[in-house]
């Protein structure tokens, strides 16, 4: 069965202030049908999915008194009048998409960044990093009122520390990355507790530890890297449907090589 669909999606935003320091606010209508892939489940039934339609609001701001200093803070607040999310209710044994009707995203997010080793003249860079952000996200109508949506961490936080040296020939450089994704439920309920089949039940926060080693060789422009994913090999859930508990998490190590020709 063929189906067109088409919709008016404005949007206008505004920045106001100087390159230092400035606010900035915008509004957007979205919209997205739902995929090919997505209209039928694995029987072939007709899955009936209408169209993701939201209203998208931001407000935030920008500072930067020093070079070696800069940070920026954004709100924001997105209403779906209709959501399509996987059905992760308990007692299934199958995941489908099915419409979620509508929700609310409300959150902020803010951002901080310091060049340690150029504020103190140092003759390296030094940069420390940090973000942090949180999403209200939750239904806002039917039997589901108020609950958060399944996989939407209410807590996120990230931060960073970068290091390159210039050398004659190059430079050496290392970034340490931390993360840390907050708690979240699998289904519209909000299980807390853990059911016999791993397939509902909280998902605890975790806390990822990142590192990368480089080098980079300028007159061939080649550079050599090493990196771990996890590097504390912390086995965590990473989601529970429709097979029940999938773990995640494990060490990973990369070596590379990257040429960059000019």
């Amino acid at each position: 069965m063929r189906r067109a669909l088409g919709a008016l999606i404005p949007g206008v935003g505004m920045v106001v202030g100087t390159p230092r320091a400035h606010v900035f606010g915008g509004f957007h209508v979205g919209f997205a049908p739902p995929r090919v892939t997505s209209w039928v489940d694995s029987s072939g039934k007709n899955l009936d999915l209408a169209p993701e339609r939201s209203s998208q609001y931001e407000l935030g701001a920008r500072v930067a008194p020093r070079k070696w200093l800069k940070g920026e803070a954004t709100g924001f607040l997105s209403n779906f009048e209709n959501q399509i999310i996987p059905s992760t209710r308990a007692g299934g044994t199958t995941v489908d998409l099915v419409n979620a009707g509508r929700t609310r995203h409300l959150g902020m997010e803010a951002a901080a960044s310091i060049g340690l080793a150029r504020m103190l003249g140092w003759g390296f860079d030094l940069d420390l990093g940090a973000r942090y952000t949180f999403v209200n996200a939750v239904f806002a109508e039917g039997p589901f009122v108020d609950k958060y949506l399944p996989y939407s961490p209410v807590h996120t936080v990230a931060a960073t520390i970068d290091v390159e040296h210039p050398g004659g020939a190059g430079g050496v450089g290392a970034r340490l990355a931390w993360t840390m994704v907050g708690s979240q439920f699998a289904d519209e309920l909000n299980t807390v507790p853990v059911n016999v089949t791993g397939r509902v039940g909280e998902i605890k926060a975790r806390h990822l530890l990142g590192a990368t080693a480089r080098y980079r060789h300028a007159p061939s422009g080649l550079t050599g890297f090493v990196s771990a994913k996890n590097l504390l090999n912390q086995i965590y859930v990473g989601s529970r449907r429709p097979d029940g508990i999938f773990s995640a998490g494990f060490r990973q190590v990369n070596v590379g090589l990257r040429w960059e020709y000019r």
